[in-house]
């Protein structure tokens, strides 16, 4: 079966950190020959909002209304290139651009998640001492989190019933430091919906009674 073509779309945002630099990913793995590499049509470089001079008073995140408003900028670039029958490949960024790629699916019905990083990205605002959307991604995109950040569009993935992202979405963590795991177990303990527990240990499999 051949493999649809790749376009890739530059999404430098760092609206989801407190710091910058993540924003030149995109012109250092471009410079690097990637497009080249993989045979891919460079599609669009999105345009990213200003950053919000203090956290949302609310929930102490980062950047939450420009992340709401970007993040649907991102889903219509992503679209556009599934309809052109091509293959995104969306460089960040920070990890909030999983929020508008995903939004971009969630528009066209339902699909999964396949999730590698080096850490769950499973946080709550009370237990992100920075605010930083880049630590809560995946909750987000769950929708657990406050709602002008999972409810984007009625829903970023498939928030209601919660119980279905299970089924749908696989993480792999690849680092944790020491005190990283402590802070994520304590937080899990104190503010995570029992869900959120699966993000760092897969529930097992039910056996059949048929």
């Amino acid at each position: 079966m051949p493999t649809l073509p790749y376009a890739i779309l530059e999404a430098p945002s760092t609206l989801g950190l407190a710091t910058d630099g993540v924003e030149h990913l995109p012109d250092q793995l471009l410079g690097l020959g990637l497009a080249e590499r993989i045979h891919a049509r460079r599609a669009a470089r999105l345009a990213v909002l200003p950053k919000e001079p203090a956290p949302d008073a609310e929930t102490g995140i980062l950047n939450t209304r420009a992340i709401a408003a970007w993040s649907p900028k991102l889903a219509d670039a992503v679209e556009a290139v599934v309809d052109s029958g091509e293959f995104p490949v969306v460089l960040g960024g920070d990890c909030t651009i999983v929020l508008g790629s995903m939004l971009a699916f969630r528009r066209r019905g339902r699909y999964g998640l396949f999730f590698i990083d080096g850490n769950a990205d499973f946080f709550q605002p009370e237990a992100e001492p920075n605010g930083e959307g880049a630590s809560m991604d995946l909750a987000l995109v769950t929708g657990y989190g406050p709602s002008h950040l999972t409810d984007i569009e009625v829903a970023v993935l498939w928030s209601v019933p919660k119980t279905l992202w299970r089924s749908r979405i696989a993480t792999i963590r690849i680092r944790r430091s020491t005190e990283a795991s402590r802070s994520l177990k304590s937080s899990r303990r104190s503010t995570f919906p029992p869900c959120a527990r699966w993000a760092s240990r897969p529930p097992r499999a039910k056996r059949s009674t048929t």
